[in-house]
């Protein structure tokens, strides 16, 4: 059990090939789990560790953002660029992150290793 806010929760992940996750949670109140968080894409920066199938490729947000795409494709698709949260080590990762009241949408790039979209996660806030 995890605790969140002050509730309890069971957690569960299921892992769909090494480039797609669904991470579940339920608390006792609560009847089934429920998606909390989705990852699509590669989470770690080492470019020989892991590589993006290409059913993985396929999948992309409503505004046709995917894995590969650009800081470019991002601005053309919502209009703007977030400021970047960058991580503190190197390689340099940084998160492009776009919030709503119960979601946010974060989108990370690692120039180092290619100009385009890593990883995509969707997590309930």
């Amino acid at each position: 059990m995890n605790t969140f806010d002050g509730v309890s929760y069971a957690l569960h992940t299921n892992n769909y090939g090494d480039t797609f996750r669904v991470h579940f949670r339920k608390s006792e109140d609560m009847d089934d789990f429920e998606v909390y968080s989705v990852r699509l894409g590669v989470n770690d920066v080492n470019e020989y560790n892991m590589r993006l199938t290409d059913a993985a490729r396929d999948i992309a947000t409503p505004q046709g953002i995917r894995p590969d795409s650009t800081r470019e494709d991002l601005e053309a698709a919502y209009g703007y660029i977030p400021k970047p949260k960058c991580s503190h080590n190197a390689p340099l990762v940084c998160g492009y992150f776009y919030e709503g009241d119960t979601a946010k949408l974060g989108f990370y790039i690692c120039a180092e290793h290619s100009p385009g979209i890593r990883s995509i996660r969707l997590t309930v806030k």
